[in-house]
């Protein structure tokens, strides 16, 4: 496995718990899965939509090793969630590819300004 491989499925993994957390916190499920943690599960969260602190500079270092802007993947989360209240019925890499694209888009825009 290449390093770029190895921190996708670190992202994969955080959009897996903080879909299972914000399940459980809305109660549509009454356990987390695979004897995933409360904590593990809301730090899925905390990694992927942090705007600033500890979370933000890991989520930055962490998306640095891949294509993934770390600002896009956060935003494309919350949208998510705001459209649809939950991560569970979306493919894990829809939401990369939609950041990918979403990255590309701007940076376009950046070049045509």
């Amino acid at each position: 496995m290449c390093e770029r491989e190895l921190w996708t499925a670190v992202i994969n993994q955080a959009i897996t718990d903080a879909a299972a957390y914000l399940d459980y916190k809305e109660k549509r499920r009454h356990t987390l899965p695979n004897n995933t943690s409360y904590a593990e599960a809301s730090q899925g969260w905390e990694f992927l939509t942090a705007s600033h602190g500890e979370w933000a500079r890991s989520r930055m270092d962490i998306c640095g090793g891949t294509a993934v802007d770390p600002d896009m993947l956060r935003e494309r989360v919350l949208a998510i969630v705001e459209e649809r209240g939950s991560l569970s019925s979306v493919c894990v890499r829809d939401v990369v590819n939609g950041v990918g694209e979403a990255h590309r888009n701007k940076h376009r825009l950046m070049a045509a300004e």
